[in-house]
């Protein structure tokens, strides 16, 4: 009976127990693509603490849940107190595109498979279309898009860059010549060399040759005016016509050799030039007896010849001439000794070649250079044209003709206590010569190359000397002539074995006026020369400068037989002392980019381009350029 009774009250205890509740748990991606849920699907008994984590497919970002759960981490938890469902949202990543522009347009984008504006959804398909503004072509897409194609597609599944390239338009401009002469082309704004980007303005400057004269532009211009300008909105043809020159009253004028009428490559300073011969002749083919009895027209041995051409004496001068020309062209490659690569600075372009076989002179029996450059219309020359330098061959004969001789607008130096315009190696007078309203040099030649080299080194020591002391007050050159020359520091004194660069007399080892040929050796640092001292030495005497530079062209012939001046014509430069050291003086002079420090009163300079000062004598002057800066 009590067995009984256990097993009946086992039986009702587990007949009243509840059975468990269960619980199921769903998770979905939204979009399904996006990524993936773990776990996707699972029971809980009520109670239990779910974990769910959501994974992003490649290119697609979680963003966050919604449904059962909330927030943004990328696991979360769910308490299984009911049936729920949890969705894990995804997006697409987004990348920026972005545009560029060179040039004037503008890129239209036009979204080919879904996306926004600026940012794009990864894989969005891109349709780019560059626009060209007014004047301007499309011509290629750079960076993350390349080729010329328009429009393109691209495709963003990362942040990429594209820049689209415009360029102008460009037209051809056509110059068509009439007689003999030359047009330079000079871009006012931007363009380039034969076809000039639309909107280009070009100035064209009609420049005649020999024995003509401008006339007229036609086509495209119509003007009488020179120079000129004109756009380029289209393609474009001038005509520009020239004219033999009338008959110059007691001359003539020549052809100019090529040589002369070009300017030697890489030249990045250009100076145009006049040369004037004067030839005495009543007949232009042969020189007067009294021309011909000058000691410096006869040959060896006091030999005098009567009726000479004067295609001979003509000759004579360009052989000098081309030979300046080279000598100066080459004694402007800066530090040029020792490296023949140096690019030049300076370049001459010789633009008329003149024989005048009658002169005006004065009351005082001296050149009248007002009648003569009139004659030759000088003035527009100069101040259109950019002539600075006149060269003036001659032979004196009861007058003189200074070595050099400036006329220049800028009345501000004292010179004997009268105010003048005049630096040179002259007497410096303002009523010799016509003022323009630019600076020009007249350089009295005698046909030797040296001698004319030698003209022109004390033009610079002129230029470079009056205006360090004019500029800064000084009372005498201390920089050009004591720290670059070598004259003795603190008080002028006699030049002896100075060895800096030295002056147009003094080599580093003179010991006297014109000393070029001493075999003596100094320390100079001519080749590395520092105002402060520090530059490099080397021991040097004339064999550093006495040796012959062969110039690869030919010189003009001496048809009469002159054996003097045959001798004199060739093409060598430097083979004798004074015109190799000039121009290895030359060489020395500071160019563009010297880099040569300066420490003047506790303050730091850079020693400036001092052709620039030369040559660029109205800026300079304008603007108060300094020998360092």
């Amino acid at each position: 009976m009590k067995k009984l009774f256990t097993f009946l009250f086992v039986f009702i205890l587990i007949s009243c127990s509840k059975d468990p509740v269960i619980y199921t748990l769903t998770a979905t991606a939204n979009p399904s693509e996006g990524g993936t849920v773990s776990p996707s699907s699972q029971q809980y008994d009520s109670g239990d603490v779910a974990t769910v984590t959501a994974t992003a497919s490649s290119e697609y970002v979680f963003q966050s849940w919604s449904g059962s759960a909330s927030g943004s981490s990328l696991s979360t938890t769910v308490t299984m107190d009911s049936d729920k469902a949890v969705v894990a949202n995804f997006v697409k990543k987004k990348y920026t595109l972005t545009i560029n522009i060179e040039g004037e347009g503008s890129v239209t984008e036009k979204v080919i498979k879904a996306g926004v504006a600026t940012d794009y959804n990864s894989g969005t398909v891109v349709e780019l279309t560059a626009v060209p503004e007014g004047e301007w072509l499309f011509v290629e897409w750079k960076g993350d898009l390349t080729g010329s194609e328009n429009p393109n597609e691209i495709t963003i599944d990362k942040a990429k860059t594209v820049t689209a390239v415009f360029v102008k338009k460009q037209y051809p401009l056509t110059i068509e010549i009439e007689g003999e002469g030359i047009v330079t082309e000079e871009v006012i704004k931007q363009g380039l060399a034969t076809d000039y980007n639309s909107g280009t303005i070009v100035e064209l400057t009609a420049i005649p040759t020999g024995d003509w004269e401008f006339i007229e532009w036609t086509g495209d211009i119509t003007s009488t005016e020179n120079p000129v300008q004109i756009t380029t909105d289209g393609p474009k043809t001038v005509k520009v016509k020239f004219d033999k020159l009338s008959k110059i009253e007691g001359g003539k004028y020549y052809p100019v050799p090529n040589f002369l009428a070009n300017p030697i490559e890489e030249a990045q300073l250009i100076i145009p030039v006049i040369i004037i011969n004067y030839i005495p002749s009543t007949n232009g083919i042969t020189i007067t007896d009294d021309f011909a009895e000058l000691e410096a027209n006869r040959d060896y041995g006091n030999n005098i010849i009567y009726d000479m051409k004067v295609e001979s004496v003509m000759n004579y001068f360009l052989g000098g001439d081309i030979r300046q020309k080279w000598s100066m062209e080459e004694g402007s490659r800066y530090h040029g000794q020792e490296d023949s690569s140096k690019k030049p600075y300076l370049g001459y372009k010789v633009l008329e070649l003149l024989n005048l076989f009658v002169l005006d002179f004065d009351q005082n029996g001296q050149i009248d250079y007002f009648k003569l450059f009139e004659k030759i219309n000088l003035k527009y020359k100069v101040e259109n044209l950019g002539v600075k330098e006149v060269w003036f061959n001659h032979f004196p004969d009861g007058y003189s003709v200074p070595e050099s001789n400036m006329s220049s607008p800028h009345r501000i130096f004292t010179h004997h206590g009268k105010l003048t315009s005049d630096v040179s190696n002259s007497a410096r007078n303002d009523d010799d010569l016509p003022i323009y309203d630019k600076t020009y040099v007249v350089y009295g030649q005698v046909g030797w190359y040296a001698n004319n080299l030698h003209n022109r080194g004390h033009q610079i020591e002129a230029q470079l000397a009056i205006w360090e002391t004019y500029r800064n007050n000084y009372d005498l050159s201390y920089l050009f002539y004591q720290k670059f020359g070598g004259y003795p520091e603190g008080a002028p004194a006699p030049y002896f074995r100075g060895g800096k660069v030295g002056l147009v007399h003094y080599p580093p080892n003179a010991e006297r006026d014109y000393d070029y040929d001493n075999s003596e050796y100094v320390d100079s640092d001519i080749l590395d020369w520092k105002p402060n001292g520090g530059g490099t030495l080397k021991s040097i005497n004339k064999d550093a400068w006495h040796y012959n530079r062969y110039m690869p062209l030919s010189v003009p012939q001496i048809p009469d037989d002159h054996q003097k001046w045959r001798s004199y014509v060739n093409n060598i430069a430097g083979g004798d002392p004074e015109g190799g050291w000039l121009i290895y003086w030359m060489q020395s002079i500071p160019s563009l980019d010297n880099n040569i420090p300066y420490n003047f009163e506790n303050n730091n300079y850079t020693i400036t381009n001092w052709w620039d000062i030369i040559y660029k004598w109205d800026e300079t002057i304008i603007n108060n350029k300094n020998l360092f800066e």
